[in-house]
């Protein structure tokens, strides 16, 4: 459940990216680092966007999850008497 409102939430920020890229009419501009960045912003929303869109499909694993107890020692660890 989790990765679905995670998945929810991507598509909603990466589509958000990507729609106020596609209003503003100027994909990438600028010169140097300042289009670089502009470029990394885009690839980062379409990532976003996509990983977003495949976790609110999918889901994630539907394994149960480990009891929690099972995995913590019932006694208390008894360490080695010391050695002088």
């Amino acid at each position: 459940m989790r990765n679905r409102i995670f998945g929810g939430i991507g598509v909603l920020w990466g589509g958000g990216l990507l729609v106020s890229k596609l209003i503003s009419g100027q994909l990438v501009g600028g010169s140097g680092a300042y289009a670089g960045g502009q470029l990394a912003g885009l690839v980062f929303a379409i990532l976003l966007f996509g990983v977003g869109l495949y976790y609110l499909i999918k889901g994630g694993p539907n394994r149960p999850r480990a009891d929690r107890n099972r995995l913590l020692p019932n006694k208390r660890l008894k360490l080695p008497a010391r050695v002088d």
